[in-house]
């Protein structure tokens, strides 16, 4: 289903395109003088004033995609941006790269009071406007990556030898590969994907003249994506704010339905969110206190849809809250950090687990499905991951035992058929380091590796080779805790204790 920011976001690539033609041939001719790719892109976008045109796109796409979310407006009503405008932790003035640290209050007033007024969308943009031409803003200008950039400069050496040219080969062969990933999350990266692959093709032609031309192409493509990712996600959440201010007290609108967007050519969190039935209510809706944050992800165009107690059995759903309501009430300290979950910061501890960047993926995206759903209670969910395509092949979000899953027939069966290819993600509610369970179950099912996800923002891998006996386990952790240890510090140490001896391996992931 198409996004009801499609109108807004193609606006701000219109302009974005109007622009570009104007810093393109600034750039060709700077480098044509003998500018290196940086000093002619600097030179070209402080000569057409690039960066202010960019701030005032991203922003007059942010505040119109916040009054679509929220509808009309009425003087005195809250507005949808009076609390904090994004669970990272980073303030928008960061995410657009230079702009002063004052704009993000300074925006969030500015629209706050436009709208108390029930000015038009496109006055309040305008008013948002006024008074930051002086700042620094918004887009630099966005080098190359380093895989490519290492590319370029092998290539500029006047003195490659027979060895060099095979490195530059091996060099521009694994450059590709990286290349070929870049298509992921919906992001409208398919002029940047090509500019890459012609920089790499220059590179094997020789020719200096063509090598230029890429380049440039290159970098604008990496700035004109950096842009668009900025005015997409950044619109997303202003729409997700005005939706949440406009429905959050609406006794009629009991829940939401996850509408997922076009454009998705791979599979991620987007999919789990759009299928799953978390509450008995149905594919992908969710109690209005349980919905997943908007957006899921930079580029996710996803958006919700109201849903109306008459739409659902009120049977159902009331009994289906009260559960859920006595179930999150009892044990509130196993409730997550939305906003550490959501945040940049939790997501990295993910990029490194293993060499296969769709592996990580999954296993991120799993975590924070499992979190987010059992987020105040002591139920676990738990996932089995493909290791070589990173899909997920099997999970369990329905298990009613606390801290524990129970393997039902399908997940045994998937265990035996796949032995030897499968990465495991499961949560710890408590938020305790891999139990010697977790360890011996890993070796007896042949896991390539196991990943712990605790409920306090703690990421743990663990892989066993040889079964450990729990009673020994139990001996250390007593021990350690007459010792005056904490029962988390005692499981740590009595781990380290085990795996000098045993060929276990658990760490924490940081």
């Amino acid at each position: 289903m198409s996004s009801p920011l499609n109108d807004v976001l193609a606006g701000f690539s219109r302009k974005y395109r109007k622009k570009a033609k104007q810093v393109e041939p600034l750039i060709q001719k700077y480098l044509d003088e003998g500018m290196t790719p940086a000093q002619a892109v600097d030179k070209a976008l402080k000569e057409t004033d690039f960066k202010a045109y960019m701030t005032k796109a991203v922003k007059d796409a942010m505040l119109p995609s916040a009054v679509i979310g929220a509808g009309s407006y009425t003087v005195g009503k809250s507005t949808p941006l009076d609390e904090a405008w994004d669970p990272s932790g980073m303030t928008l003035s960061e995410k657009l790269h230079g702009t002063s640290k004052a704009m993000r209050s300074n925006i969030i007033n500015t629209i706050k009071e436009q709208l108390k007024q029930g000015a038009h969308a496109m006055k309040s943009a305008r008013a948002l406007y006024d008074g930051y031409n002086t700042t620094d803003n918004v887009v630099r200008k966005q080098m190359l990556p380093k895989y490519l950039q290492d590319v370029v400069n092998f290539s500029r050496r006047s003195d490659l030898g027979k060895n060099d040219v095979i490195a530059l080969q091996k060099l521009v062969r694994k450059a590709r590969r990286m290349v070929d990933r870049l298509a992921q999350n919906g992001a409208p990266n398919r002029a940047l994907k090509t500019s890459y692959k012609e920089l790499l093709d220059a590179v094997e032609s020789c020719s200096d003249k063509a090598l230029k031309r890429a380049i440039r192409t290159a970098v604008e493509e990496k700035s004109r994506y950096v842009a668009e990712r900025i005015a997409r996600t950044e619109s997303a959440r202003a729409w997700y704010q005005g939706f949440l201010k406009d429905t959050m007290d609406d006794p009629d609108v009991v829940a939401y339905r996850w509408v997922e967007s076009t454009r998705h050519p791979t599979e991620d969190i987007c999919d789990e969110y759009a299928k799953v039935d978390m509450y008995g209510l149905g594919p992908g809706i969710f109690p209005k206190d349980k919905a997943p944050e908007l957006p899921a992800h930079p580029h996710c165009l996803c958006h919700y849809e109201k849903v109306y107690a008459s739409e659902l059995n009120s049977y159902v759903l009331n009994d289906r809250l009260e559960k859920e309501d006595q179930r999150y009430g009892r044990n509130k300290e196993t409730a997550i950090n939305h906003a550490y979950i959501n945040s940049g910061e939790y997501r990295r501890k993910f990029d490194k687990i293993t060499d296969n960047p769709d592996v990580n993926r999954a296993l991120y995206y799993a975590a924070k499905q499992a979190l987010i759903h059992r987020s105040g209670t002591r139920f676990e969910d738990m996932f089995w991951i493909d290791k070589t395509t990173g899909k997920v092949v099997g999970k369990i979000l329905d298990s009613t035992i606390e801290e524990k899953i129970v393997y039902n027939k399908g997940i045994n069966k998937l265990v035996k058929d796949q032995i030897g290819n499968l990465i495991t993600l499961h949560t710890h509610p408590g938020s305790m380091p891999p139990s010697i369970a977790d360890l011996n179950t890993g070796r007896m099912c042949n896991y390539v590796l196991g990943v712990v996800a605790c409920h306090n923002g703690k990421v743990y891998i663990y892989k066993s080779q040889q079964d450990v006996p729990q009673r020994l386990y139990s001996l250390y952790i007593a021990n350690y805790l007459g010792d005056g240890y904490n029962e988390e510090e005692a499981q740590i140490r009595a781990l380290a204790k085990l795996s000098r001896s045993y060929r276990i391996y658990i760490k924490e992931v940081i």
